[in-house]
């Protein structure tokens, strides 16, 4: 990655796992320009949420994904400003509790793992790298009701593509766990309440395998709260 700065000059820049600027090159390949350490020495301490300034004598203001240091200690993050000196927001979140329990955390509080580019909600991208889950990845419930604010069309979208996805298959499986539960009662013959079990499962099963399908189908990735 490189950035291009005054006078038409070419920096080379290091980013971190998760898109953050690290390291900025001088042109010549002399040195460094510009560094903002993830993992600050042991006597400045922590880096994670960016509470240690950058060094270098170049000055560089991206910070965190969708972040621009204003130079007063605060960063525009889009729906909100972010203070690396706390590791929060300053306002609350412009969704409510639909972006987490905090509404001023930022990344729910873990900004090793997760980013959150436009300060609504924060987007598990190593965790969903490392584990593959899908309702990670997605963030909200899908499902659930549309959230009315403005860039919440992504994963409103993503909502109602799993609503739509899940609705057969989960019927159909209920209904396969529901014979099963009957097959499986005491008045029904011999024959049934041997099966019975199998019959459950493979209904429970039947939901399981609909909602890992439609969790992968519907995880518009990446999804940065397009609007």
């Amino acid at each position: 990655m490189a950035v291009v700065l005054k006078r038409r000059v070419v920096y080379p820049l290091e980013a971190d796992h998760l898109g953050s600027p690290r390291v900025m090159q001088k042109p010549d390949g002399s040195g460094t320009a510009w560094s903002w350490n993830l993992l600050a020495n042991s006597a400045s301490g922590s880096n994670a949420f960016g509470e240690q300034a950058p060094t270098g004598k170049q000055s560089f203001s991206l910070r965190f994904p969708g972040q621009f240091a204003d130079g007063n200690g605060l960063s525009y993050n889009y729906f909100r400003d972010y203070e690396a000196g706390t590791g929060r927001y300053v306002e609350s979140d412009p969704i409510g509790l639909a972006g987490g329990v905090s509404t001023y955390s930022y990344a729910a509080g873990t900004p090793i793992m997760k980013i959150d580019p436009k300060g609504l909600m924060s987007e598990q991208y190593l965790y969903c790298l490392l584990t593959g889950d899908a309702y990670a990845c997605m963030g909200p419930m899908p499902g659930a009701a549309p959230f009315s604010c403005p860039g919440c069309g992504c994963v409103n979208s993503q909502s109602a593509c799993y609503k739509t996805c899940i609705t057969v298959p989960a019927t159909v499986g209920a209904v396969i766990g529901a014979v099963g539960t009957i097959m499986r009662t005491p008045i029904a013959p011999a024959a049934c309440v041997a099966v019975g079990p199998y019959v459950a499962t493979a209904g429970a099963l039947t939901i399981l395998a609909a909602v890992s399908f439609c969790y992968s189908t519907c995880k518009f990735n990446p999804c940065s709260f397009q609007e």
